[in-house]
């Protein structure tokens, strides 16, 4: 049967179970923190998203005070009451160009009260009609709106912002600002910071991508939309086209409006942080999966597991030296103890701990001392009965010598007796 010393035996408990905590807390600290991590760092893609809405927040509102003033300039409502006005009159024509078009807008439009073209940037948009357009229907409701479409007469997509032109309490027009897309896209700074780990897109209340820096995307259906919400796309004529193509994430349009920011988490790692804009119907995501854009962030954990592990089986060495430490008087003592029992009891123990082993050490130091003395003892008085015994032999030896002469000397009396008298 193998023989394991103490100081195996304690060490090999004691590194063990170190080793054995120090592994589940390295998994556990592993795997929180690298979820703790992970969440942290959507919840700051969210907060950068949140960032870049704002930025368009403020694209917006200069363009809805844009077509605001337009709309409550006093030529422009005195052109739109006026029963005998000329279409495209020069000093309207003028005050639109003035609206930096090209650069900030792609179109300025007058719209009457049954949503005609009266004055435009382009004289090819005058006479087109714009009423089946829900710009126009809100402007007879008083309200401004904004929207994004494919233009019916250039093709091309552009935000709308309108205002209802008010003269004695009477919608009498509409003014329409289309906003260049590229003043909006311009203005983005988180795929730019990201690139192509993520895909970053611009969608309306229907989930239309109107921009992404994945073209493959723009004009696609981002929410899981209902058949009458898909029928509703297409009565409103936003864009040229009678079906969509929809990207099937599986995401509702329900739990993205209701929540206005959020993230949601799809399968695989992928997930979807949104935002909305800002008193718009206008909403930002964004769409990656965690593994490729946080990859750099998923060592930390590694890093940290396997720091704790290091740490446990560092702890355990020590523990273990200063157990062999304390340990090792009790080694002393026993082989000490085994030459005393083997006869040698000149040996004496050594041990400088100031704890029990020293005061046991010093025990046996006496013991091993009282018992050298009584050997002591008992060969001296061994050795004195000896010699006691030695002269009471000598001189019971010199006594029977003595009765064998006197034997001897009697027999030769009893012979010379003998002879004499035959």
């Amino acid at each position: 049967m193998i023989k394991f010393s103490l100081n195996k035996k304690i060490n090999t408990i004691v590194v063990a179970t170190i080793f054995v905590f120090g592994f589940v807390a390295s998994l556990s600290v592993f795997y929180y923190s690298r979820s703790i991590f992970i969440e942290q760092k959507k919840e700051n893609l969210v907060f950068l998203l949140e960032g870049q809405s704002h930025e368009i927040a403020q694209i917006f509102d200069f363009s809805k005070k844009e077509a605001k003033n337009f709309a409550k300039d006093y030529s422009v409502m005195s052109f739109l009451v006026d029963n005998n006005r000329k279409v495209q009159d020069p000093v309207i024509v003028e005050k639109i160009k003035s609206h930096n078009l090209g650069e900030s807008y792609l179109a300025v439009v007058i719209l009457d009260d049954k949503g005609d073209v009266v004055a435009a940037h382009d004289s090819s948009f005058v006479g087109e009609n714009y009423s089946f357009r829900e710009f126009f229907s809100e402007a007879l409701k008083g309200n401004s709106y904004i929207d994004v479409y494919v233009g019916a007469t250039s093709g091309q997509l552009g935000y709308y912002f309108s205002h209802p032109v008010i003269s004695d309490d009477r919608v009498v027009g509409t003014v329409v600002f289309k906003l260049n897309p590229d003043v909006v896209n311009d203005s983005l700074h988180v795929n730019r910071l990201w690139g192509k780990e993520l895909d970053f897109m611009i969608v309306d209340d229907y989930g239309v991508v109107n921009y992404s820096n994945n073209q493959d995307l723009v004009l696609k259906g981002f929410f899981d939309l209902s058949n009458l919400e898909k029928d509703q796309i297409v009565d409103k004529r936003k864009f040229s086209y009678e079906s969509m193509e929809y990207l099937n994430y599986g995401i509702v349009r329900e739990d993205v409006i209701s929540l206005s920011t959020g993230k949601i988490n799809l399968s695989d790692g992928d997930f979807v942080a949104f935002s909305q804009i800002p008193n718009t119907r206008f909403y930002t995501i964004i769409k990656t999966n965690y593994l490729s854009i946080f990859g750099g962030v998923l060592y930390s954990p590694y890093i940290l597991a396997f720091l704790i592990l290091f740490c446990a089986l560092f702890a355990a060495l020590i523990i273990s030296s200063f157990i062999s430490y304390f340990v090792k008087p009790v080694e002393i003592i026993n082989e000490i103890v085994k030459k005393v029992s083997g006869g040698d009891l000149s040996q004496r123990i050594d041990v400088k701990s100031n704890d029990e082993f020293s005061d046991l050490a010093q025990n046996i130091n006496k013991l091993v001392v009282n018992l050298e003395k009584n050997i002591k003892d008992v060969e001296s008085k061994v050795g004195e009965r000896t010699n006691q015994l030695e002269k009471v032999n000598n001189s019971m030896v010199g006594r029977e010598l003595k009765m064998i002469e006197l034997k001897k000397e009697i027999l030769d009396l009893r012979r010379q007796l003998e002879g004499g008298n035959k």
